[in-house]
């Protein structure tokens, strides 16, 4: 059974204006920001209830979150890690 989800990544072009959208016009508070430089991006993270949105701006060409931005469906990176109880069925 899915108990929640930890966390949803979305990557972003601009930082500054994702964080316009999702922490001033929505409401989230940022938890944290920063620099993951072995992951080549600028990093923020979001409460969003009991789980987290995570944003990433790719800083350098090779970094895992550029493929997802030129993606047309737009940039999530990362599918919803979700905790689970396992029971027998």
């Amino acid at each position: 059974m899915i108990t929640d989800v930890h966390h949803v990544g979305i990557a972003v072009r601009d930082m500054e204006a994702a964080l316009r959208f999702y922490a001033e016009a929505l409401g989230l508070p940022l938890v944290k920001r920063g620099e993951a430089p072995a992951r080549g991006a600028q990093v923020a993270l979001l409460a969003v209830g009991g789980s987290y949105l995570e944003l990433a701006q790719p800083t350098r060409d090779d970094s895992p979150f550029a493929e997802h931005i030129e993606e047309p469906r737009g940039g999530f990176t990362t599918w919803p890690c979700a905790r689970t109880t396992w029971r027998r069925w």
